[in-house]
């Protein structure tokens, strides 16, 4: 054989060489380590970008999605969410307490929220009352005044489907409007609208939730582009009464449905207000005490709702309605006083029994005193028993008697109410109509459970 010769062995040398740097290279890689980079490379789609060390890592996993961090809280707060509990204390014989569907005596356990207690006796609702419940909370609701007994005098509250709401609302048109002759369709929807509520109808629960929505919905689609819902010649009278219904809707509710249309409803009426003097019935004319009556009911109704009406605004109702309220005077009609005193208890800063206004109003009613027959006026009986209501003591327990008497017992007979021929008592009953009358008597009914709820009234 021949020997190599210095080229051929000098090849094979480098080959051998060659070959142990790829073997050492795929070693290192194998380990771990990266060989020295070369010129730095353009980044592909496909190609992990270089680190601050130089290195170009290998892919790794994509990171799990980012998780939006209010969702994170809201998540954690539901977490903490605790059941909290519901207390009656001070519940008559008879009444039987309820939240939701479910009954129970002293005490219940609730998730957090706004719930609705209703008390029962003998099938009639004789209290409702709003309640919020936070988190591992509790909330104590005395009904000692709620009566204990019918024998007592106070008004024996409304059936739970009640004959009366049956045929008022038997009587809606299909706009959703109720219609009574010489008045707006706007003031009779607001005024059956309130009977409904007082009852503890809503637009989303109730016996007659139905008739409520459309009378809800007639109400926004007669509200223009200023908030107000009435265009005729008593239309800021009207607008009053259909702004109390609206907010009392979103008060009861907390429905964001009605919130914008109570809040400019109450602020369309604040720009009807003659400053310092009170309301017209319309575009002209003198000071209407009807209205402005209306109006203050309104405004207390939306502050207790949260609505925006300002200290500034509510302390100025408080003294028009004060200048106004002559409630001594003869010539001040019995209908008035009682209007008036109840809009001084609204107003009043300290506690109505103690206010010479309302001790002269008060008196005044109990001497014009309340019977069923040809003296007898529906819208008197309602703001005489809110007033004497919310005035309390003695002089609200004689009225009661009053009350039951001439309200209760005879206008709150079924046949009375359905019958057509039935003979309509008094000039006021047959101004009012059969319609307006039995909405009044209604409303008279649920004065002494409906006040806290609907005004925040102490009572």
């Amino acid at each position: 054989m021949r020997p190599l010769g210095p080229l051929l062995l000098g090849s094979l040398l480098l080959g051998s060489l060659l070959l142990g740097s790829l073997l050492l290279a795929s070693l290192l890689v194998a380990c771990g380590a990266q060989p020295q980079p070369g010129p730095p490379a353009q980044p592909s789609p496909s190609t992990p970008e270089a680190t601050p060390s130089g290195r170009a890592d290998t892919p790794t996993p994509a990171a799990p999605e980012a998780v939006d961090d209010s969702v994170t809280a809201e998540r954690r707060a539901r977490r903490r969410v605790r059941p909290g509990v519901v207390r009656v204390i001070g519940v008559p014989d008879g009444v039987r307490t309820t939240l939701g569907d479910r009954s129970f005596t002293d005490q219940i356990s609730v998730p957090p929220g706004r719930h609705v207690l209703t008390g029962t006796r003998d099938d009639r609702l004789v209290v409702r009352l709003d309640v919020e419940v936070e988190s591992g909370g509790e909330a104590v609701l005395d009904l000692s005044s709620v009566p204990a007994s019918d024998t007592d005098g106070d008004v024996a509250g409304v059936p739970l489907v009640d004959p009366t709401l049956d045929w008022l609302t038997e009587q809606q048109a299909k706009d959703g409007s109720f219609h009574a002759e010489g008045f707006d369709d706007v003031d009779t929807t607001g005024l059956v609208l309130l009977s409904l509520f007082g009852a503890g109808e809503t637009h989303n629960a109730g016996a007659f939730k139905a008739p409520v929505r459309n009378a809800l919905r007639f109400l926004r689609s007669r509200q223009d582009d200023e908030g107000a819902f009435a265009s005729g010649p008593r239309w800021v009278h009207d607008h009053a009464v259909a702004t109390l219904a609206m907010t009392e809707a979103y008060g009861v509710t907390g429905s964001r449905l009605f919130k914008d249309r109570a809040q400019r409803a109450v602020d369309a009426l604040e720009r009807t207000r003659i400053r310092g003097l009170g309301w017209r019935a319309g575009d002209g004319g003198s000071i209407d005490i009807e209205t402005t009556v209306w109006a203050t009911m309104a405004f207390r109704s939306a502050r207790y709702a949260e609505l925006v009406v300002s200290d500034e605004d509510w302390r100025d109702t408080g003294l028009l309605v004060r200048r106004l309220a002559d409630v001594g005077n003869p010539s001040v009609s019995p209908r008035h006083v009682a209007m008036l005193t109840f809009a001084l208890c609204l107003t009043s800063e300290g506690e109505p029994p103690d206010d010479p206004l309302v001790v002269a109003g008060v008196e005044r009613m109990l001497a014009e005193s309340l019977t069923h027959d040809a003296t007898f006026d529906p819208m008197y009986a309602h703001f005489a028993t809110l007033a004497l209501f919310q005035h309390g003591g003695r002089a609200w327990k004689d009225w009661n008697r009053l009350v039951k008497a001439a309200v209760v017992d005879h206008y709150g007979s079924a046949q009375l109410v359905t019958d057509p021929d039935a003979t309509l008592p008094s000039a006021a009953v047959r101004a009012e109509g059969r319609l307006r009358t039995w909405t009044w008597t209604t409303l008279v009914q649920e004065v002494y459970y409906r006040n806290a709820r609907v005004f925040g009234c102490r009572r």
